[in-house]
């Protein structure tokens, strides 16, 4: 939908859906809305996206805003969204796999690079 959106969800994809209108469609269908693949409401992650003091959308340990030229990605286990820069820096390159915000531990394999 072209709304403004309430709660966000991800697939490991990387597709990025507003949870309102997603998990009918997944219960009713059990396929990703994108492509057709199969798909359970229980794979669908929530995310948590961040604002700063402006009520822009923005990695919340860089602090720098989201633009529509920025790489973010979301932790699956926590759902939480980071510039990938960020997470690549912090986590990936020195294989310290815990969430920033949280300190939950992760593997490589939960970052996923939103679409």
């Amino acid at each position: 939908s072209l709304s403004r959106f309430l709660a966000l969800s991800l697939w490991q994809g990387g597709a990025v859906y507003d949870l309102c209108n997603a998990v009918p469609f997944v219960r009713e269908h059990g396929v990703d809305p994108a492509t057709g693949a199969p798909l359970k409401a229980s794979e669908l992650v929530r995310l948590t996206f961040h604002r700063d003091g402006n009520g822009e959308l923005g990695c919340p340990v860089s602090g720098e805003p989201f633009t529509d030229s920025t790489k973010t990605c979301a932790v699956r286990t926590t759902g939480n969204v980071y510039s990938y820069k960020v997470v690549e820096e912090l986590n990936l390159r020195p294989k310290s796999l815990r969430d920033l915000l949280t300190d939950e531990p992760f593997k490589r394999a939960d970052v996923l690079v939103l679409r």
